[in-house]
């Protein structure tokens, strides 16, 4: 069976099918970026979190698009609207707190996970 066959058979069947193909095609998608989220560290969460907020140009008319050219940015400038500091600063106080009632064995393996970062000892 040649490659051209098979894929005049594909390309039939998503014709026939177009929402179980949208379906399967979107649940494959899904589960991808599940696990790509659920292996991230507490902190890479807040840190994915709080670049959401700072690049949505919604809640963050005049600074979204300082933080979509640089995704590295955690910084909050003063283009950034108030409730996305709020946001911002909420998040990172969620997560020091967090840090804080950790025990020391926890602390250093959240050091480690984390390379290192935001982590003081």
């Amino acid at each position: 069976m040649s490659i051209a066959t098979i894929a005049r058979g594909v390309s039939s069947w998503v014709r026939k099918n177009p929402v179980t193909t949208a379906a399967i095609v979107g649940g494959g998608v899904g589960l991808v970026v599940g696990l790509a989220e659920m292996t991230k560290t507490k902190k890479q969460q807040v840190e994915s979190m709080n670049n959401m907020t700072l690049a949505n140009p919604i809640l963050n008319p005049f600074g979204w698009m300082v933080h979509a050219f640089n995704p590295n940015s955690q910084e909050v400038s003063a283009l950034d609207s108030p409730i996305v500091k709020y946001l911002v600063d909420r998040n990172n106080k969620n997560y020091q707190e967090y840090y804080d009632n950790l025990p020391q064995s926890d602390k250093v393996a959240e050091f480690y996970k984390n390379g290192g970062k935001g982590v003081t000892f």
